[in-house]
């Protein structure tokens, strides 16, 4: 029944009070109506607002009785609370009143803090317990109405309000204040306020927040130590000891009595989430204000704040945080492992302990966090062998029914999942991975996986607003969607870890492709419906955008109803705006990656993903023209333009190539049309967040998540389109793919000096933007046809690559004034942008000729006129300069670094980055000189640069580096720009017509062979009489005549250069090496040695018989063991067969003796950013030089149908 709210005298200017707060009590109906009443709900803040007034500004303490202050603060309490309930009702009213009621969260942090350092010193017994009443009732509307709308309260209140009670309850302090524990959970509560308000505290403010807490909790813990340890552990050394040096959890177990006795466990584990909170925050932020620090002893570790005062013990927090990793909480579990890693990795930055001690703390908490990781008692532990011997849908089942069982509460703000935690740890300590898989806990993440898919309300709202967008077409109502769901965000964490899992591994990720061969565990439909959710949201976005510009530019509509279309909108787009901000897709692109770096799961479940259907996708049955890739109207085709949705009974197994073509939909169409939104949803987003007059819009907060997704889906491209199969087919015959790239490369690209506004991280992003394009661009080259990179050309110009290339050879590129990050990134484009000009130039001789018209006619011309004079003027030089001006490469690049040092090339050779640049240097070289003839003497290298090439091919590292750790990455290094140099000589010299072989006829063969070479001595010992040294100028004698040049020529030219000495020395030297007995401190012997011989071996013998028809035999190693009946000789045996007499000018040409590699693509493949790769597939690059049926052959060596099978390593994108 309705309550009268007048009084009799019909005054409708007062409300009974009292008697409403008495009858609104279960009463639904009137508080609905309570809340759409607007005049009651004015009066009832202003009341309340008035009613704090009076009590704060009174010096008589009866003046203004309390009882009044209670009628208002229970009456609003009870109206907060409903309208929580029924907030997702969308009422216009309802909203309305909220937003009456947030204007009292001023008034209520001005009244707890009076309460807090006026009313409670000086508070009289009888009142007490209606203050810590009025307080609860305060800081119930706080939370609910903060949690209802933005944080609109003044954060500088709240902080001063928290610190002040955490001071004035401790009871260490002299006149301390006991107030009931709930009272400091709830204010403790609201420390999220502080630190997401719009307007942050600085670090000072935290620090002395953080001070208070952390003190208070400290001496809760000390207590603690103290009743339980005492006894057992009595110095100081014997509690770090237990800490931090024990490889277990300590052997005690709290006593709920004596715990309850120092502080409540609800009490405590709120403070330690509160100091959790507060660190992560500072974390985040890389602005620490508590670091460790030791002091007076070595077993005294304290935490201490820039100003060293005060000094909070640290050792019996820590305890205190093992012991309660042993209660049977999974809350309380889960606070103390957030606040243990953040102590640990405290820690670790400081240097108070070592990585190793470190390491042992996180692994003595290794099986707590399996507990934690909410997977349930699901799976049964069996070993793989029993996996595939069918457990499929049983596992699953079990899995889900005790899932159900398990208790579900959404974490606090700034905190941590043992999900989260976990795939931390394992980026940190990579080790821990094997700990997942020896305990197939792998296993068990993905059927969580599944579970919580299958349990999100997030997709099942997707899938019904994608069926009322009409293909992507109209704009749909989003308001009521769910924003907060526990299962989206869990599946967020298991995306995180499994992505950081499966990044290095190729193990790991072929045992998530059997297992999900072998159960119904659907991965692929799960990243299908995510990807595609996320290309939802954003096609909505772009929607909005369209909406908008049309709704503020129409005139003929009146101005309440364009109020309430944009009020719409606005809502509209922040539900959208939350939803494409969710770390769940961030995340799924992470694992997309990971698990796309293998040949395995491109052709799996990522093929099975491709074969759903897009929600933007109209096939012939909707009756409506699609217009194909080709242009050609696929309505009017027999055909299907692409396969359907996949039923739950559909085989788990399909092939990688369709049987019919597929124009539209599926998973890398998503992908595709996700990058053709980003080319102008900057705008778009530069538009809405211009039009918002919303300042608790935490825009860099969404910018950034959304430039990384962009970053991320560009990188996903780099990986898909190296397989040789329907995603390399789909991705470049798609007509926006290279247009799209461009332009997101264009709006990266701003010069950052005349585009105001930009932060150097903004800088930093749009350097990694350019980055992800240039390595899609590096492997849309590799293996392409020719006239596919001519069209790269069109919107990527070779001045763009050239000019990345050259970056560090202007004197301005050589400053040290941008920030560490945005250096590395353009140093990585610079290596890119080498491998690109290597891909473009392999298997087309005739780009070469391009690509140095380009450097002079295109790059030089139109760079600016102040730069021009420092950069290389012509191609040598860029080649030259580029591979000895190499100090960029080092963190001491102001120091003159001189390329003939034999110092400054070791620190060079050491580099991995640097090696990789040089190797692609020598590569787009050595493509020049592939299957030619007759070479022009423009393009023959010069003099320097060879050198350059002979000073490489000569140097041995020093010997004062013998006791080096690193001594086997130098050697490694330096063969591997030792054969980029063989290949090159090979190729100069190599003549079809006598050095052919028959590959087909090719069997193995052995690198090294013994060889008669008496004759090449006395053929050295002469030229050595006659040439100057090697080192020495060029003289008269070697010049070369005439426009082109032939084989013999250039064979000529090298061996009076001195390469005939060079080569003949390193294959001695070599030799040598080889016929030593190991040491295992000893010199080391490069794996890839035996590959720098065979093609020395081969330059040496073409050089020689084009110059003198001389062979030079053949070298072959034997590196068997147990040879000659000694186990671990490495002996070298001569090979009679092979053994070859010198004639003057005539000599048997045996082709079996010229013998080329026939190059396999590695098994494992490792990721692109790994700082230990190496351009090993260059070793295959130029193997089909060698085949002289081939008159442009591709380098990157595809003799057989299964070279397509696995991807060089280099090539995978992080």
């Amino acid at each position: 029944m309705p309550l009268d709210l007048l009084p009799e005298n019909g005054d409708r200017k007062h409300y009974n009070l009292p008697e409403l707060r008495l009858e609104i009590i279960g009463n639904k109906d009137l508080k609905f109506k309570l809340l759409n009443d607007v005049a009651f709900m004015n009066h009832l803040v202003s009341n309340f607002a008035g009613s704090i007034d009076k009590l704060i500004h009174s010096r008589d303490e009866t003046a203004y009785p309390l009882d009044i202050l209670e009628e208002v603060v229970v009456t609003l309490r009870i109206l907060s609370s409903f309208a929580s309930e029924i907030d997702s009702l969308n009422n216009d009213g309802v909203s309305g009143s909220i937003g009456i009621m947030q204007q009292a969260l001023d008034p209520i942090t001005q009244l707890l803090n009076y309460f807090v350092e006026i009313a409670f010193p000086s508070q009289r017994g009888e009142c007490a317990f209606q203050v810590e009443a009025l307080m609860g009732h305060c800081l119930d509307i706080l939370i609910v109405l903060s949690n209802l709308r933005q944080n609109q309260v003044t954060p500088t209140t709240i902080w001063r309000y928290i610190t002040s009670l955490l001071m004035a309850t401790d009871v260490t302090r002299e006149n301390s204040i006991k107030l009931h524990p709930s009272i400091i959970i709830k204010s403790l509560r609201l420390i999220p306020l502080v630190l997401t308000a719009s307007v942050p505290l600085n670090s000072n403010a935290l620090m002395a927040l953080a001070t208070a807490l952390l003190s208070r909790l400290s001496s809760d813990c000390k207590s603690i130590v103290q009743l339980h340890l005492s006894e057992v552990y009595q110095s100081q050394e014997d509690l770090f000891s237990v800490a931090f040096e024990d490889d277990h959890l300590p052997n005690v177990d709290l006593n709920n009595s004596l715990v309850e006795s120092v502080a409540s466990a609800e009490l405590l584990m709120e403070m330690i989430t509160a100091s959790s909170q507060l660190m992560s925050f500072s974390k985040s932020h890389h602005d620490p204000f508590l670091l460790a620090v030791r002091r007076d002893a070595p077993f005294g570790i304290f935490l201490s704040t820039p100003l060293s005062k005060p000094l909070i013990p640290l050792a019996e927090i820590y305890i205190s945080l093992l012991l309660l990793m042993k209660v049977n909480s999974k809350e309380l579990n889960l606070a103390s492992l957030n606040l243990l890693v953040l102590l640990l990795e405290n820690l670790g930055v400081s240097e108070v302990l070592s990585e190793t001690i470190i390491f042992r703390n996180y692994d003595k908490l290794f099986a707590t966090i399996i507990q934690l990781l909410d997977y349930g008692n699901n799976y049964n532990g069996d070993e793989e062998t029993k996996v595939v011997n069918r457990i499929k849908r049983k596992v699953l089942k079990e899995a889900n029914s005790s899932f159900d069982r398990e208790s579900l509460r959404n974490r606090p703000r700034f905190m941590a999942s043992a999900t989260e935690i976990l795939a931390n740890l394992c980026t940190q300590f990579p080790t821990l991975s094997n700990r997942i898989c020896d305990t197939n806990i792998d296993y068990k993440l993905v059927c969580r996986m599944t579970h919580c898919f299958n349990r999100s309300g997030l997709f099942k709202a997707f899938e019904e607003l994608k069926l009322r967008s009409k293909f992507g077409t109209v704009l749909v109502d989003f308001v009521s969607t769910p924003i907060k769901d526990f299962y989206s965000n869990e599946l967020a964490d298991l995306f995180l870890l499994l992505s950081v899992y499966t990044s290095e591994r190729e193990e790991y990720r072929n045992r998530l492709v059997k297992l999900y061969q072998t159960t119904t565990s659907n991965i692929p439909r799960v990243i299908f419906e995510i990807v595609e959710g996320y290309h939802f949201l954003l096609n909505q976005i772009r929607l909005t955008q369209r909406v908008l510009r049309c709704t503020a530019k129409t005139r003929n509509v009146d101005y309440e109803t364009q109020k309430r279309q944009l009020s719409w909108l606005g809502k509209n787009l922040g539900v959208i705006s939350i939803l494409a901000d969710l770390p769940l897709f961030t995340n799924c692109f992470y694992f997309i990656r990971s698990q796309s770096r293998s040949v395995a799961t491109l052709r799996t479940f990522f093929v099975e993903a491709n074969y759903f259907k897009s929600f933007v996708t109209r096939d012939s049955t909707d009756n409506v023209p699609v217009v194909a890739i080709n242009g050609i109207n696929s309505s009017e085709s027999n055909q299907p333009t692409i396969r359907p949705r996949m039923n739950g009974d559909a085989p788990s197994n399909f092939p990688s190539e369709p049987s019919f073509p597929l124009t539209a939909g599926g998973f890398v169409t998503n992908i595709l049309e996700i990058i053709r939104l980003y080319e102008t949803l900057d705008l778009t987003w530069d538009f809405i967040f211009k039009a918002n007059k919303n300042k608790f819009v935490q825009e860099g907060t969404f910018r950034k998540t959304f430039k990384t997704n962009k970053a991320l889906c560009v990188s996903l491209l780099a990986n898909f389109i190296l397989d040789f199969s329907s995603f390399r087919y789909k991705i470049v015959g798609y007509e926006n793919f290279l247009s799209s790239l461009s332009i997101i490369y264009q709006n990266s690209t701003s010069d950052f000096d005349e585009v105001s506004g930009l932060t150097e991280e903004d800088v930093f992003e749009r350097n990694v933007m350019q980055l992800k394009i240039l390595q899609v661009m590096k492997n849309f080259m590799y293996n392409e046809a020719s006239e596919n990179k001519q069209e790269v050309l069109n919107f990527f110009p070779l001045s763009l690559i050239l000019q990345k290339a050259n970056f560090g050879i202007a004197p301005s590129d050589k400053s040290t004034s941008e920030p560490k990050e945005t250096r590395d990134t353009k140093l990585q484009q610079k290596i890119v942008a080498f491998e690109i000009l290597r891909n473009f130039t392999a298997g087309s001789p005739s780009f070469s000729r391009i690509l140095r018209d380009a450097y002079t006619g295109e790059y030089l011309t139109n760079e600016r006129q102040e730069v021009r004079p420092f950069l290389p003027q012509n191609w040598s030089e860029f080649v030259i300069r580029n591979i000895t001006e190499g100090s960029i490469f080092l963190s001491d690049v102001d120091q003159g670094l001189e390329f003939d040092n034999d110092e400054t090339l070791v620190q060079f050779i050491g580099n991995e980055n640097y090696v990789k640049m040089v190797r692609s240097i020598n590569f787009t070289e050595d493509h020049t000189y592939t299957v030619v003839d007759k070479l022009k003497r423009a393009l023959f290298p010069s003099d320097d640069l060879l050198r350059i090439w002979m000073r490489l091919l000569s140097f041995k590292l020093p010997e004062t580096i013998s006791s080096n750790p690193d001594l086997q990455r130098l050697n490694k290094n330096l063969n591997m720009i030792k054969i980029s140099i063989a290949w090159i000589l090979v190729n100069l010299t190599w003549k079809s017509s006598d050095f052919a072989y028959d590959l087909q006829n090719y069997t193995d063969y052995e690198v090294y062979q013994t060889v008669d070479t008496s004759g090449i001595k006395r053929v050295l010992s002469q030229l050595n009489k006659t040439n100057e040294d090697v080192n020495g100028e060029s003289t008269n004698e070697q010049e070369l005549t005439g426009d082109e040049l032939s084989v013999y020529d250039r064979a000529k030219y090298l061996d009076q250069f001195g390469f005939t000495k060079v080569i003949y020395d390193v294959l001695t030297d070599y030799t040598r090496k080889a016929s030593k007995i190991p040491q295992s401190n000893s010199e080391t012997t490069s794996d890839v040695e035996p590959d720098v011989f065979e093609k020395l071996r081969s330059a040496l013998h073409q050089i020689n018989y084009l110059c003198r028809g001389v062979r030079s035999g053949s070298f072959v190693p034997d590196l068997r063991t147990n040879h000659a009946g000694r186990g671990d000789d490495l002996r070298l045996h001569r090979n009679q067969d092979n053994t070859v007499d010198v004639v003057d000018d005539i000599g048997d040409l045996v082709d079996d003796e010229i013998r080329y590699e026939i190059s396999r693509r590695r098994d494992e493949i490792n990721s692109e950013d790994d700082g230990n790769n190496e351009d090993e597939d260059m070793q295959e690059d130029d193997s089909s030089d060698s085949n002289p049926d081939a008159q442009i052959v591709q380098a990157t060596g595809n003799e057989s149908d299964e070279s397509n099978d696995e991807m060089p390593h280099e090539y995978w994108v992080m």
